[in-house]
């Protein structure tokens, strides 16, 4: 499994907790889970985390923070509700964020459909001025917190770590059980400001939660294929092929309208004889059967609104990505030993 989608019509509490602790998350108006993800030109694992609520106190340095930012701001805690100032600070946090950006605050959180989702929001305030505000669902046991937004003025109030600690006080006031921060990327340190309100557990994609000190990174989906595929890269270098080591944001796209198309479905792939071929020689390893792919692919841009809408070349260096829908138009073998399927490149 590389990723997985669903748009709920309507979804109680209780089917909300259940998504979460079988690892989906919320973005826009779907559920969607994945094993990897491409960030900052490279490729990572996607590690799911919660912080069990039962028994839980802040550590000495939180009780602080918590203590200095009450006696200097107020907050309170609501049904969520978009305003002019809730969007101007989503304006502000847009460079933070990577590949496809929504326009609006609104559109992030639901895109074009009404929210069936329980989302309360946290707002804080210096005076009658809003500085700070958080996002979060609720389900029957479980709170998922969704987005965090500040002033750039308060820096140095840690107000993003701030509204996470003010959603877990919620939590624990009305009994939640589960409290899931969103995901975490080893290897990247973009999100490990989440480790700083207690002792996270993660989701190891067998179904399972375990303490987070138990993680060992290199069996993670994404970093097992990056390991594939510096073997892959080893391999072709001492056979003197030349190639290019490519990522591919599209790779778990869904095309309504290419039923019978065979679309490349893998993050990271070695393109060989680069330039040289009017398609493109692909060769990837494919993680769901443990074996080397390679064929001919080309490009294919199918003609509806999502891709005509904005150029990924806004959001990704093409250097380094296909940004184009890639499907295969020739099989040229598999294999479960790198060097049998590069032999069958030499011969090409």
């Amino acid at each position: 499994m590389l990723s997985q989608f669903f748009y709920p019509d309507s979804l109680s509490p209780e089917e909300l907790d259940l998504f979460l602790e079988t690892g989906w998350f919320r973005n826009t108006d779907m559920l969607y889970r994945s094993t990897m993800t491409l960030l900052d030109g490279d490729l990572f694992s996607v590690v799911r985390t919660r912080l069990p609520l039962e028994g839980y106190t802040y550590k000495k340095r939180l009780r602080k923070l918590l203590k200095r930012n009450e006696q200097h701001f107020t907050y309170t805690v609501q049904k969520i509700r978009i305003t002019p100032e809730k969007e101007a600070l989503y304006q502000q946090q847009t460079h933070r964020f990577q590949g496809y950006v929504a326009q609006t605050l609104t559109d992030c959180l639901f895109g074009y459909t009404d929210n069936v989702f329980d989302t309360h929001e946290i707002c804080v305030y210096e005076g009658e001025k809003l500085v700070a505000v958080s996002f979060f669902d609720i389900g029957a046991t479980s709170i998922a917190s969704l987005m965090g937004l500040y002033d750039h003025a308060y820096l140095s109030h840690s107000l993003g770590l701030y509204t996470m600690l003010l959603e877990i006080a919620y939590g624990i006031l009305n009994n939640i059980q589960y409290y899931y921060p969103g995901y975490v990327l080893p290897g990247n340190t973009r999100f490990d400001y989440k480790h700083r309100i207690g002792s996270l557990e993660y989701y190891n994609w067998e179904g399972v939660w375990r303490p987070f000190i138990e993680l060992n990174k290199e069996d993670l989906p994404g970093d097992i294929l990056k390991t594939e595929t510096y073997h892959l890269q080893k391999t072709l270098m001492e056979a003197g092929i030349p190639f290019k080591r490519m990522l591919y944001p599209l790779y778990d796209v869904e095309v309504a309208t290419l039923p019978n198309h065979e679309l490349l479905r893998n993050p990271l792939v070695i393109e060989c004889f680069p330039n040289y071929y009017e398609t493109a020689i692909l060769i990837y390893y494919n993680a769901q059967k443990a074996t080397f792919q390679a064929g001919h692919y080309r490009q294919y841009m199918p003609t509806f609104p999502f891709f005509t809408s904005f150029s990924l070349e806004e959001y990704y260096d093409k250097s380094l990505h296909f940004l184009e829908i890639m499907e295969c138009v020739e099989s040229l073998g598999e294999s479960d030993s790198v060097t049998a399927l590069v032999e069958l490149l030499v011969a090409i």
